[in-house]
C-alpha cells in the first residue's frame, strides 16, 4: 500500500472515530437529560345541552360538496335547531 493510501485510510479512521464518539456523546446526552412529558389537559367541552344553547344551527347531514371559499352544501336529515 503505497504511503499516500494508508495516510488518508488513517484519516478515514480517525474521521470514522470522531464521529462514533460524537454519537455515543450525544446520545448519552440525550438519554441521561431527559425530562418527564406530561399529558396535556384538553380545554373542557361543554355538555350537549350548552352546545345546542349556544348554537345557531344544529342538524345531521351529509356534505354535498365542497367550493373553494370553505363554504359547502349539506345534505339534511334532521334538524335540531335553525333553518
Amino acid at each position: 500500500m503505497s504511503r499516500n493510501r494508508k495516510h488518508f485510510v488513517n484519516r478515514i479512521l480517525k474521521l470514522v472515530i470522531i464521529l462514533l464518539v460524537a454519537a455515543a456523546l450525544l446520545t448519552t446526552i440525550l438519554v441521561t437529560t431527559n425530562k418527564p412529558a406530561y399529558a396535556c389537559r384538553c380545554s373542557q367541552f361543554p355538555s350537549p345541552q350548552d352546545a345546542l344553547k349556544g348554537a345557531t344551527a344544529v342538524f345531521a347531514g351529509k356534505v354535498i360538496s365542497v367550493n373553494a371559499a370553505g363554504s359547502a352544501t349539506f345534505s339534511v336529515s334532521q334538524i335540531w335547531k335553525g333553518e
